[in-house]
């Protein structure tokens, strides 16, 4: 009798293990993004290339960069200009421009759309060193800002119940 309760005990155990296993393996899928910008979009060459610097630096201090081949999940970026405002004193004559950044993740094959953000973006410099306003609020981009990696591991929250077929109330 005792035999067959310690056998029953240790099937029951080893069942119990193997759901943990399979649940674990199941929450670990690495989910990466790539930047892509495209060309249609309203920035020229340097623009883009400067802004995708900028966003794989977010996503390699997420950990969730990818290669734009290897992954189906893409941030597409935009950066606006909305105004500029030029203030004088008496020595010097300041530029202040306001802008935002919006960021769109989508799956690059059907094109569904999974979160999007608008990051407000404010620079205020020397009237004279103002080439290229949406180039200046680009470079103001701080990578360890806390809404990027907010942003990103929302995514994945959303991208992961989405294909899980668990619905994930992620505000």
């Amino acid at each position: 009798m005792r035999q067959i309760l310690f056998f029953l005990f240790i099937v029951l155990f080893c069942a119990d293990c193997k759901a943990q296993t399979v649940e674990a393996a199941q929450d670990s899928i690495e989910i990466t993004f790539a930047v892509v910008t495209p060309k249609e979009c309203s920035l020229t060459s340097v623009q883009r290339k400067e802004l995708k610097l900028m966003l794989e630096k977010v996503l390699a201090r997420t950990q969730s960069a990818g290669v734009p081949n290897r992954t189906p999940f893409v941030i597409v970026p935009d950066v606006t200009v909305k105004t500029i405002d030029t203030t004088s004193g008496a020595k010097e004559t300041f530029t202040l421009i306001d802008g935002e950044l919006s960021l769109v993740v989508k799956n690059q094959y059907d094109g569904s759309v999974y979160n999007e953000i608008t990051i407000p973006l404010k620079e205020l410099t020397e009237t004279g060193r103002v080439d290229d306003p949406k180039l200046v609020l680009i470079r103001k981009i701080n990578p360890r800002d806390r809404q990027f990696v907010r942003f990103v591991r929302t995514t994945k929250d959303r991208i992961a119940g989405k294909y899980s077929g668990k619905v994930v109330d992620v505000p």
